[in-house]
């Protein structure tokens, strides 16, 4: 891992996921993950869910994760397995909090720092599911040395989700 800076860094967490947005009280969503993509990245996000109070992925994670220790001050996570291993550390860096098998999950609430990681050589599925607090700014915090390629993960789409071409 590279470290690129020693300070902590706050941005604004943006979605560029408009496009399965759904509002409150209109229509409910129908999505399978029997067939997900076929993700070769590191790691992937697959938008599966989004209103104004909450976000629901699949993260795909090939011998990786999100390797940031991080915070978010306005989003409250529930984390869930469903294929491979995941551990998870935090609130310090080197702190295990969990390792989890398929089937076993982990809440992580806003404003404790977090990061995960695949256990083995296997590819990981966990269901990401995120209540948003729109009552302040929801800001992605890294703590300690800034890692090159955290942040936001590339997008894969379900079958019929995919954005429009330009």
């Amino acid at each position: 891992m590279d470290k690129v800076a020693d300070k902590p860094v706050t941005t604004e967490v943006k979605s560029n996921n408009d496009h399965y947005s759904g509002q409150p009280g209109t229509k409910a969503r129908v999505f399978s993950l029997i067939d997900p993509p076929k993700a070769t990245r590191m790691r992937s996000v697959v938008p599966l869910v989004k209103t104004d109070i909450m976000v629901g992925n699949m993260q795909i994670l090939n011998a990786g994760g999100e390797l940031q220790l991080h915070s978010h001050t306005g989003m409250d996570g529930f984390w869930f397995v469903l294929r491979g291993r995941v551990r998870f550390y935090g609130p310090e860096q080197d702190t295990v909090s969990a390792e989890l098998n398929p089937m076993e999950g982990i809440f992580i609430p806003r404003n404790v720092p977090y990061w995960f990681e695949t256990i083995g050589d296997e590819q990981a599925h966990i269901l990401q599911v995120e209540s948003v607090d729109n009552r302040g700014d929801n800001k992605f915090i890294a703590h300690g040395p800034r890692v090159e390629g955290s942040g936001p993960a590339p997008r894969e789409f379900l079958k019929g989700d995919e954005l429009p071409a330009k």
